[in-house]
């Protein structure tokens, strides 16, 4: 059963891959974020939607400029997808544990936090 979810699961991601990259978020429909419809402050994941599509269309300058944590914690979510395995989570126990412990919770919260903060202050500031 746990093989058909992790299937199913990837085939959903590959769907979802192919419409972001035939389809611009920015001109047809996308799901939009509750947390700047209501506030008018982006959100650690606001453009995240336009990022992955400037990727899958190889504008990796433009992917980036809409959501810069998105590339900083891809690795991080990679890795922890791997390492969720049994037998790589065996193997690297002890990694997995400091990389995804309630420790490593916390400093993920504190930059996503830190980084809502200075997309929303520094940034609209300085460039607008």
């Amino acid at each position: 059963m746990r093989n058909v979810l992790i299937g199913l699961a990837v085939l959903l991601f590959l769907f979802y891959a192919y419409w972001i990259a035939m389809n611009d978020p920015a001109e047809s429909i996308s799901f939009s974020c509750p947390v700047f419809a209501f506030t008018g402050l982006e959100c650690a994941g606001c453009g995240s939607q336009r990022a992955f599509h400037d990727l899958m269309n190889g504008r990796l300058s433009d992917a980036i400029s809409q959501n810069a944590l998105l590339f900083l914690l891809m690795p991080y979510a990679v890795m922890g997808m791997v390492l969720r395995f049994k037998p790589f989570r065996e193997k690297y126990e002890k990694l997995y544990i400091r990389l995804f412990g309630s420790r490593a919770a916390w400093i993920l919260l504190f930059l996503v936090l830190a980084w809502t903060l200075y997309r929303n202050l520094y940034l609209h500031i300085f460039n607008h």
